[in-house]
């Protein structure tokens, strides 16, 4: 049999420290690995055994389209999901099939979830810890955002994440600091610039709900953010070719940005998603209009 698939979130510390745990339980030899986004097809599972970690497959937008998931269980050997967004648990229930083991916590991250399947007895490690900290937007533990600016910025590849396992913290610390305050002076630049300048309005889903959207490049998302705190929610939103990729933020007693996400074959949390479209769908949602009413 080939060895078993991971199917991990892809650019996601999270999914790929997932994708990390079960490398690290089931060995290097012993699993592939696929990086998956929304929107895309999956790969080849045929008679294999596939973990998906930290990402599922959305039921799709058109009741008439076949679900992902189901095509996949009917090709695999068997799927083992582990994953804690709110939108898959919802998107899945009440699937039941002998090939299916699924696995949801709300109150964890995918690497949470993951390392609490895979080593029960064992604590997660501290910088696992810290991921799931960010992810979770709790920030509960100490210099989590100092720790994962660091982590953000290598690349995606085990053995760099190995040796970042067994790094100090504290070394991460002091890197990430430097990231922080560069990347806070380029934020705060480019909100200055933008300071005055009517955004375009972006209407999503079924309720057409209202807020402001930025083009800005990915990095520069605490711009909605910070723009959440006044609106019901905000976005930015980046061209990448063939698709706009949108990242949605609020905040307490704001919108519930997965269920606009869900809308559009993704998803994510309360108050953190993001969905890709079509270049022609973006003069849908997208507008000049005068600003949205404030959040109260």
């Amino acid at each position: 049999m080939k060895p078993t698939l991971c199917i991990y979130h892809a650019n996601c510390a999270d999914g790929f420290g997932a994708a990390w745990i079960v490398r690290k339980a089931l060995g290097p030899a012993a699993v592939a690995f696929h990086a998956a986004t929304y929107n895309r097809e999956p790969p080849d599972v045929r008679g294999r055994n596939i973990v998906l970690v930290d990402f599922s497959y959305p039921r799709p937008a058109l009741p008439a389209a076949r679900p992902v998931l189901e095509s996949m269980l009917e090709d695999a050997h068997s799927i083992r999901l582990l994953d804690h967004h709110v939108t898959a648990r919802d998107d899945l229930a009440g699937l039941t099939h002998p090939k299916l083991t699924a696995v949801f916590d709300l109150d964890q991250s995918g690497v949470g979830v993951t390392w609490r399947h895979y080593f029960p007895d064992r604590p997660l490690p501290p910088l696992l810890a810290h991921v799931q900290d960010m992810d979770l937007y709790r920030f509960a533990l100490p210099r989590t955002r100092e720790i994962l600016s660091a982590v953000y910025s290598y690349p995606y590849d085990f053995d760099t994440w190995s040796r970042l396992m067994r790094s100090s913290l504290g070394r991460l610390v002091r890197e990430g600091a430097i990231l922080r305050r560069a990347r806070d002076k380029d934020l705060t630049e480019l909100g200055d610039r933008l300071t005055g300048v009517q955004p375009c309005i972006l209407r999503l889903g079924r309720d057409q709900v209202a807020g402001p959207a930025y083009n800005v490049p990915y990095m520069f998302v605490g711009l909605a953010q910070e723009a959440a705190k006044m609106y019901p929610f905000a976005a930015t939103y980046w061209i990448t070719g063939p698709s706009v990729r949108f990242s949605l933020r609020s905040r307490e007693g704001g919108t519930d940005v997965a269920a606009l996400a869900q809308q559009y074959g993704a998803g994510g949390h309360v108050h953190a998603a993001g969905f890709e479209v079509r270049p022609r769908v973006l003069w849908r949602v997208l507008s000049d209009e005068a600003e949205p009413p404030l959040l109260q």
